[in-house]
């Protein structure tokens, strides 16, 4: 038998201004409950359990919103009977036949869209952020056309197992983590707010995603670096490259957005853009020969003005690889920089710990790594070994 019946749910604190919590419609079978959010809220005062109904009290009138309570439920029980006749309908666990409530009732124009929801997280953050998130709904919408427009009542965890399917089936695994995540972080922050009715997000298991390897020998490293450009671009390309690899694997982004400012006493201290880290880095005698011939009083590598800086890192890849396959070498671009910087710390004897830190990255234990300094002077050292590998002459 199944029994019906509205919950208001405050296991968790409300996020709305005027303190309500959302109303829900409790389906139960047997032992088992299934909650349906019904796009109603109402407060601990004037919500009456007893009576399944909402009470007059600080925020007006309640009438409207209790005719459209006996409405819903009047709809809700009319499908459950159909149901129950059906060839399926005795079989059916309690979240099947939620699923099929929310279906049925919501999957129409009306409440929050789950393209609108996301749209909310798109405009928050940097840009970088604002690109993730908007990837990840195009993802998803590819990966289950239509998804978007559906009520997040609607959402169902059937819905979002079909689009971590497709995603694992046509993505990287890297890249399928980016946008799983970002698509459970949108559905559990739906799911606290009391707009959709099972947790669909759980669904989504983030795994570690192992990378193919991007790391040059340092006798392929010497030769990509030590090769005579054949035109001015190329140069301009290999030098871009250069630099990051000497100032310690920096980011492209933030190499284009240091100058001379943030560079004091032999040391380059920047905040990185995707993280929000701080580095220090010691400007090595390579790195300082190519500022000063690329370098204006504003950059430390500057870019002819105009130039987008995401066009302008694009056509520094297609370059490298260009140069790259003159050598023999797999297609190299910017991320093959830090690839084998780490590569090479660790083949020069670097601890772990150190690696980790100079590149930026956690290590260890929280905890630990909350007591733990790794000294500026050992990162340098271990650096410095990188470079005179590097630079060693071939045998």
């Amino acid at each position: 038998m199944i029994s019906l019946r509205y919950y208001l749910d405050t296991r968790r604190p409300s996020h709305r201004p005027d303190g309500k919590f959302p109303l829900k419609l409790a389906v139960t079978k047997r032992s088992d409950t299934a909650l349906l959010p019904v796009s109603a809220w109402a407060t601990r005062e004037e919500w009456d359990a007893k009576g399944q109904r909402v009470r007059g009290g600080r925020f007006g009138r309640p009438g409207e919103l209790n005719d459209y309570l006996a409405r819903m439920m009047l709809k809700f029980e009319d499908a459950v009977r159909e149901l129950a006749v059906t060839e399926e309908g005795p079989a059916m666990t309690v979240t099947q036949i939620r699923d099929r409530l929310a279906a049925r009732f919501f999957d129409a124009p009306q409440g929050v869209t789950l393209g609108e929801y996301f749209a909310g997280f798109e405009s928050r953050g940097g840009e970088n952020t604002r690109r993730t998130f908007e990837n990840a709904r195009k993802a998803a919408e590819r990966a289950l056309p239509g998804i978007m427009a559906r009520p997040l009542a609607a959402v169902t965890t059937r819905d979002v197992a079909r689009i971590d399917g497709e995603l694992r089936a046509t993505c990287k695994p890297s890249t399928r983590n980016t946008y799983a995540s970002k698509l459970r972080q949108v559905l559990r922050s739906a799911h606290r707010e009391g707009l959709t009715g099972a947790d669909a997000g759980r669904e989504l298991k983030i795994g570690v995603a192992s990378t193919r390897s991007r790391a040059l020998t340092a006798e392929q490293m010497r030769a990509f670096l030590e090769q005579t450009p054949e035109g001015m671009l190329d140069a301009e390309a290999l030098d871009f490259f250069r630099l990051s690899f000497y100032l310690r694997a920096i980011n492209p982004v933030d190499l284009l957005r240091v100058g001379p400012a943030d560079v004091f006493n032999g040391r380059l201290t920047y905040t990185r853009a995707k993280t929000g880290k701080v580095y220090s880095v010691r400007v090595e005698p390579e790195a300082a020969e190519i500022i000063a011939r690329r370098g204006d009083d504003r950059h430390l590598f500057a870019i002819p003005r105009g130039l987008v800086p995401r066009w302008y890192q694009r056509n520094v890849c297609t370059h490298l690889r260009d140069m790259a396959a003159e050598l023999g070498l797999p297609p190299v671009t910017m991320y093959w920089a830090r690839h084998t910087f780490a590569s090479l710390m660790l083949e020069t004897g670097a601890p772990v710990e150190v690696i980790a830190a100079a590149l930026g990255h956690s290590y260890g234990p929280k905890v630990t790594m909350g007591y733990v300094t790794i000294r500026e002077r050992a990162i340098d050292e271990a650096v410095r070994r990188v470079y005179d590998l590097v630079g060693e002459p071939s045998k």
